[in-house]
């Protein structure tokens, strides 16, 4: 529900929060699964869940060389991202994406899908065209 008491539009591709509540449960799981790994650990585990999608050819293809990222305890993320308490996100977003001067936001908290990574692509076009609207 919305402010005024009506249903909140939804987006193409929307889901609906009660139904991926199992799912997010996992992804919850598994994000402090991999935090608590240590580097070394992590790429056995990106290498197994990248093995059951793409079969045994990830093994033989895998170079040793790579980085992994715990956000969590990453000096300066902190965490993954802001999480908007009901109502926030409407009052806040646009003074997220308000130019100042010659200055103009982008990221995926200054878009409607924060903490997505199609909320900072969103963001990055918006931007640029605020800058260059040819």
């Amino acid at each position: 529900m919305n402010g005024a008491g009506g249903a909140c539009p939804r987006a193409p591709g929307d889901v609906d929060v009660g139904s991926a509540r199992p799912r997010l449960a996992g992804v919850r799981r598994r994000h402090a699964r991999w935090d608590s790994l240590t580097e070394g650990e992590r790429y056995a585990f990106a290498l197994d869940d990248m093995e059951q999608l793409f079969g045994p050819v990830v093994r033989s293809e895998y170079t040793g060389v790579g980085a992994t990222q715990s956000r969590t305890r990453a000096r300066y993320a902190l965490g993954q991202a802001a999480m908007f308490t009901p109502g926030q996100l409407h009052d806040l977003h646009p003074a997220t994406r308000t130019v100042e001067g010659r200055v103009h936001f982008a990221g995926e908290h200054t878009s409607l899908k924060p903490a997505w990574i199609e909320g900072a692509l969103e963001s990055a076009v918006r931007a640029f065209l605020e800058v260059d609207p040819r």
